[in-house]
């Protein structure tokens, strides 16, 4: 199955006239390190999604480590050779670790040096985001507003009681009787989701917690 799939992947590859390649470095709860590299073939205003290769870093996270893996991973299972690199990825995204960003050392300065000057870097959008939304977090009105969104949740995740309570009183006010979602510190920005599943509950759970207050 992996020898048909390799086979399509670098069909699909070779026939495409520009990609896009998106990398991402994590580290496992037993400290080893993986890295997955996607592909993404540009036909017209579509972009195709391909996961390109998902591999345990056994040499480290390390610049010159990780360049070769990104690359031996597009000739490898991409079929590609040095010249097509050149002549179809005209992008990089990354999440914004310093070992992709060092201007004189980096991966990405690596990758165009040996492969690709002309691509361009992309850095990741969410990750972006995160990192504004963690500066704001820091802002009084923001740091209330967490709290909020926090309690909300825990007085109705605590109690099996108040919570299908709520759900009736959401069917009987014909308003959604989603979960609240749980804000979890290590995913971006789970703060949004919570905050979004209120505001569409905002009149049960108002109704609700008035009830409660006698």
């Amino acid at each position: 199955m992996h020898s048909v799939v390799l086979i399509a992947t670098k069909m699909d590859v070779h026939a495409a006239k520009y990609l896009v390649v998106n990398c991402n470095e994590v580290t496992m709860i037993n400290n080893r390190s993986l890295v997955s590299i996607h592909t993404y073939l540009l036909e017209g205003f579509k972009h195709i999604p391909i996961l390109l290769h998902l591999e345990r870093l056994v040499g480290g996270d390390n610049v010159d480590n990780l360049t070769n893996v990104i690359l031996k991973s597009l000739m490898v299972n991409g079929g590609l050779t040095i010249e097509e690199i050149n002549n179809k990825l005209i992008s990089f995204g990354f999440n914004g670790v310093v070992v992709f960003t060092c201007v004189h050392n980096g991966v990405i300065t690596q990758i165009t040096k040996k492969a690709t000057p002309f691509m361009f870097d992309v850095h990741c959008v969410a990750h972006w985001t995160n990192l504004i939304m963690q500066t704001l977090s820091m802002q009084p009105l923001m740091h209330k507003l967490e709290g909020f969104l926090q309690a909300t949740y825990t007085y109705f995740s605590s109690s099996p009681k108040r919570h299908l309570e709520q759900c009736k009183l959401a069917q009987l006010l014909e308003t959604k009787r989603n979960k609240l979602l749980h804000n979890v510190e290590t995913k971006w920005i789970s703060m949004l989701s919570l905050a979004n599943k209120v505001l569409v509950k905002y009149k049960s759970l108002v109704v609700r917690m008035n009830d409660d207050l006698g």
